[in-house]
Formats: structure tokens, C-alpha cells, sequence
């Protein structure tokens, strides 16, 4: 999957068979398109898919960099929704579960 999506981030048409570095190298944009693709494609089926895409971005680019031990210089520190409503319920010691008296 992770090969579809770096195919398909290469949106300037290049003969690599006269330029066969090209294949290895993306400009800027191609970059950035990359990384949203693959975001993309990390969180669809999952709960988090109807999320905004800002916040998947964000919680995303952690990962993206750890290999390289990079770490973002800013983030917007955003929860995903479903996460914030968890930690609300098991730090005010309420259960998300309705229960009869």
C-alpha cells in the first residue's frame, strides 16, 4: 500500500527512463501530498476515520518522524475526540455506561 501511495504522490510527469534519479527524489509538494495520503489511508476503517484530518495529521506526525528520532517542532497537541470523551469519564470517575438505580 505504502508503494501505491508514493506512486501516486509523484504528480509532475517525468521520462525516468532518461532521468531514472527522479524516481528516487520528490519535490515539496509531492512530499506534503505524500504524508496526507498515507495519513489517510492509516486511519480509514478505524475509529478515528470520521475524525478531522488536521487532527489525524498531527497525532500522525509523531510516528512519521520517530524513526529518524526527529521530533515536531510545533503541534497543535490535539486529542482525537473519542480519546478526550475516555480520559473525561476516567478522570471525573463517571462511567460512559448508563446504569439504573
Amino acid at each position: 500500500m505504502l508503494g501505491v501511495v508514493f506512486a501516486e504522490s509523484q504528480t509532475i510527469e517525468v521520462d525516468i527512463v532518461k532521468d531514472k534519479e527522479r524516481m528516487f527524489q520528490l519535490s515539496y509538494s509531492e512530499f506534503v501530498y505524500f504524508l496526507c495520503r498515507m495519513t489517510q489511508a492509516h486511519y480509514d476503517d478505524t475509529p478515528y476515520s470520521g475524525e478531522p484530518f488536521w487532527v489525524k495529521l498531527d497525532n500522525m506526525i509523531v510516528f512519521l518522524l520517530d524513526p529518524f528520532d526527529l521530533k515536531p517542532q510545533f503541534r497543535f497537541n490535539a486529542k482525537f475526540s473519542s480519546d478526550a470523551l475516555h480520559s473525561f469519564h476516567a478522570t471525573s470517575g463517571k462511567s460512559s455506561v448508563a446504569t439504573e438505580d
